[in-house]
């Protein structure tokens, strides 16, 4: 079953890794696909332990694939976000993803 409310599409890219030094800056990104989904904010969300504060919310159907570092661009209003956390939900029909969102800002 798919998530009832979705509001908007979102467009999610993962970076071009060449190495696994944390230190390097990703300047490229491919894009894993195009999703509908719902963007809340994060002001109601509980923190986990060990989780990273979210500056939104991201739900979207257990079929779309997103890990944390990659990004996430609000296709109606063009802000993009960094994944910093995905959590999945299972059960009573409403199976989803929830990911934690960071606003890229000074992004052009």
């Amino acid at each position: 079953m798919t998530l009832p409310l979705t509001t908007r599409t979102v467009t999610i890219e993962t970076p071009d890794v060449t190495d696994d030094d944390p230190l390097d800056t990703v300047d490229t990104y491919s894009t894993v696909g195009t999703y509908p989904a719902h963007i809340g904010d994060a002001s109601m969300q509980r923190e986990g332990a060990g989780r990273e504060q979210a500056d939104a919310v991201l739900f979207l159907n257990p079929d779309a694939t997103v890990t944390r570092l990659d990004r996430v661009t609000d296709n109606a209003t063009s802000l993009r976000y960094m994944a910093l956390w995905t959590q999945p939900y299972v059960g009573v029909g409403l199976d989803h993803t929830k990911v934690g969102l960071r606003r890229i800002r000074g992004d052009a």
